[in-house]
């Protein structure tokens, strides 16, 4: 638990790291000379999925945590579930709502958030595998000796 603990730890500063350049998506894509059109369209799909990206970040880091403990369906299991939440948030935003690309975005941060959700149930409350509460994620040993 005090990996998962430090990886969550590393992809949370990891994230505010690389959040900073996307709040400046909209001039970067006008600074290489896009399109105006298209510069709003991407900006608007990478401000709708930044936030987002951690969630997946968090998701990734406790199937690894549920496979390091010989727990593999739940990679499965989240992944047909966040497909099955994008396939119908794709339904209702962009054919009855038309919402186009804004509906896109919105259906694949439905899919990533849903994955985030599931893994985290089912790696809080799912059989299969040993719990280690004793480590909380602020103690002293999750942040120490980061290093290689």
């Amino acid at each position: 638990a005090i990996y998962c603990n430090r990886q969550i730890f590393i992809n949370s500063v990891l994230y505010l790291i690389m959040a900073i350049p996307l709040l400046f998506v909209r001039q970067i894509y006008d600074l290489m000379g896009q399109d105006p059109e298209v510069s709003d369209l991407a900006a608007k799909y990478v401000n709708i999925m930044s936030p987002v990206v951690l969630s997946f970040f968090m998701q990734q880091t406790q199937n690894v945590y549920a496979m390091s403990q010989r727990v593999t369906h739940f990679a499965l299991t989240t992944n047909i579930s966040g497909a099955a939440a994008q396939a119908f948030a794709i339904y209702v935003l962009c054919m009855h709502l038309d919402w186009g690309l804004t509906g896109i975005a919105w259906a694949t941060a439905i899919n990533f958030y849903t994955r985030f959700a599931i893994t985290i149930l089912l790696v809080r409350f799912g059989p299969g595998f040993e719990r280690f509460d004793d480590v909380s994620f602020f103690s002293h040993e999750t942040i120490e000796e980061l290093g290689p």
